[in-house]
């Protein structure tokens, strides 16, 4: 079941942690970013998040109910909310806690290539294969059949393991 989607009003349970065990606290912080990347023009996130139409479920606008949700999928405080698809909303079926690494490789600028029959983002390439992510960067600048040949090089030099 897909949660509903609606623009936050009075509704919006501004708690400022008022009310919230210790561990709702702890996620307090997270779920007022992201209703503020959501809904507030005034906010440096706007652009990227708001402005492209990105939403909070309308269960979620309640912290109480996000923090619930945190609690049973992970939550953890070295762990950053992560959309699975990047152009999706902000909602139960579409958000999971990740590493702050795999969370930058799940940007919607994020550079990725495929060769050895796997679609990796660049920098995963460059840790995978032991190489600068400046140079991975370099080679996929000069085209995606340069970047694929370096990195098949690279791979057989390691005995084709990553």
């Amino acid at each position: 079941m897909t949660s509903k989607l609606k623009c936050p009003d009075k509704r919006i349970k501004l708690l400022r942690g008022k009310g919230l065990d210790d561990f709702s606290k702890e996620v307090y912080l997270r779920w007022a970013t992201m209703i503020s990347r959501c809904y507030n023009p005034n906010s440096k996130k706007y652009k990227s998040y708001g402005a492209r139409g990105i939403r909070v479920c309308e269960e979620w606008h309640d912290v109480r109910k996000f923090a619930k949700w945190a609690k049973e999928n992970g939550y953890s405080p070295d762990l950053q909310l992560d959309r699975i698809d990047n152009n999706g909303h902000y909602c139960p079926e579409n958000c999971r806690f990740v590493s702050a690494r795999e969370n930058s490789q799940n940007k919607q600028n994020s550079k990725k290539v495929t060769a050895l029959g796997q679609t990796l983002c660049v920098s995963e390439w460059a840790r995978r294969l032991g190489v600068s992510p400046y140079t991975m960067y370099w080679w996929a600048k000069q085209g995606s059949e340069y970047i694929e040949k370096r990195i098949v090089e690279l791979a057989l030099n390691k005995g084709g393991l990553l």
